[in-house]
């Protein structure tokens, strides 16, 4: 396409009931691609037949995944119009099934559910297949629930990511280890103390965010460090955002897609953040679609970010100062037991009253504000000790000098 494909999670046209009989009425379509191994051999489009007017299209080497992904783009289209949707592979091998199991389906509206799907390709061909339909809604529109390609996951990022590791250079996820010291931001290498998420073998569908020069892949709640300092979930992230990079620069997402990756990974760090694939990320999650907490509709202006960091205090404190933390359990599906119960106890919270949010709130942030001073404390007393200490060796030294001469 003449720009970096794009992904709208909402219909950028909604259908219309006000217009008059002789106005085309715009509908969305949601098609969805699963591409095989060799995703930047797929190009595809959707034009209309009537004229061949190509309506939207991905071109040859737009995916430059290096491993199979899931694509979404919702398309606006004129109601009761005929297209055809149209799909090639370079190398003539089709998608399916000797190099992975691609397909391709469009569904009316903006959800991928069966009773929705307009055309379904099962991607077994060899250099292209096509399908026409209309714009219109199926038989049985509306009369199956959503399709769901891939359990969710909200605390991580895929397997295949990379990290720069002290030592080792480029290290993927999967590789990671308690106590590697990765780069983080600022240019500095911290030590990882935890993982608050760790499940090598399960598939969860992440959100890839691609810039000139690189991608991060991470879930839809994970926060990622934006232009200004601020850390919001990449389902804020639109295209044109500009994310922050390890050289503390900013570079501008030029598309988003939803990929299925295998891994769940959430390194921690003592400074709360993490570079991956060059993209500065924080280690945690917001529990909102928002940078800040949100209650009652009253925006609080506390950043999930710091509230985050603030519950981890305990935990970052054990590990620093009692514990080398280089074991850790985790709950069946990967979580620590560090951050399993206290991620549990703030989302019951959240889903409360109001009023009563406010009310568990209170006596939360009385406990973590007394954790961060006592923290404060601990440190200006370890920092005075060591003082004391090497002067008292000085001084000592500085006596048998002495007691010497």
């Amino acid at each position: 396409p003449s720009s970096s494909p794009t992904v709208s999670f909402k219909p950028s046209v909604s259908p219309s009931t006000s217009m008059s009989p002789t106005e085309a009425v715009k509908i969305s379509v949601l098609a969805v691609i699963y591409t095989d191994d060799f995703p930047s051999e797929t190009s595809w489009s959707i034009f209309q037949t009537s004229d061949n007017d190509v309506i939207f299209d991905i071109s040859l080497g737009a995916y430059d995944n290096t491993t199979s992904i899931r694509s979404e783009h919702i398309i606006d289209l004129v109601q009761g119009r005929n297209y055809k949707f149209s799909i090639l592979d370079q190398f003539g091998d089709g998608m399916c099934c000797q190099y992975g199991n691609g397909n391709a389906s469009v569904y009316y509206g903006t959800e991928e559910i069966l009773s929705n799907r307009l055309i379904h390709l099962s991607g077994n061909f060899t250099s292209a297949d096509s399908r026409p339909f209309t714009a219109e809604p199926p038989e049985g529109y509306g009369t199956f629930p959503p399709v769901n390609p891939a359990p969710i996951s909200n605390l991580c990022f895929p397997g295949i990511a990379k990290c720069h590791v002290l030592g080792k250079g480029e290290v993927q996820m999967k590789e990671l280890k308690l106590g590697d010291s990765v780069l983080v931001r600022g240019g500095f290498y911290e030590r990882i103390y935890s993982f608050g998420h760790n499940q090598a073998e399960s598939k969860s569908e992440f959100l890839r965010l691609t810039t000139a020069s690189t991608y991060l892949e991470l879930t839809k709640d994970h926060m990622v460090f934006v232009e200004g300092g601020h850390s919001v979930p990449a389902s804020l992230i639109k295209v044109g955002d500009r994310v922050e990079t390890s050289s503390r620069n900013y570079s501008v997402v030029k598309s988003i897609d939803r990929v299925v990756r295998k891994g769940a990974f959430a390194p921690f760090t003592p400074s709360g953040s993490i570079i991956v694939n060059g993209v500065a990320a924080s280690s945690y999650v917001a529990l909102q679609d928002s940078e800040t907490l949100v209650i009652g509709g009253f925006d609080t202006n506390l950043k999930f970010q710091s509230l985050a960091h603030s519950f981890e205090i305990p935990h970052r404190f054990w590990c620093s100062y009692i514990s080398s933390c280089l074991k850790e359990q985790y709950t069946v599906t990967g979580i620590s037991h560090w951050v399993s119960f206290p991620l549990h106890v703030a989302k019951w919270i959240l889903g409360q009253h109001p009023s009563l949010i406010f009310l568990l709130s209170l006596p939360l942030f009385i406990i973590l504000s007394t954790l961060s001073n006592l923290k404060i404390l601990t440190l200006c007393l370890t920092i005075g000790a060591i003082f004391c200490f090497s002067k008292n060796r000085f001084d000592l030294k500085q006596n048998n000098i002495k007691f010497l001469s």
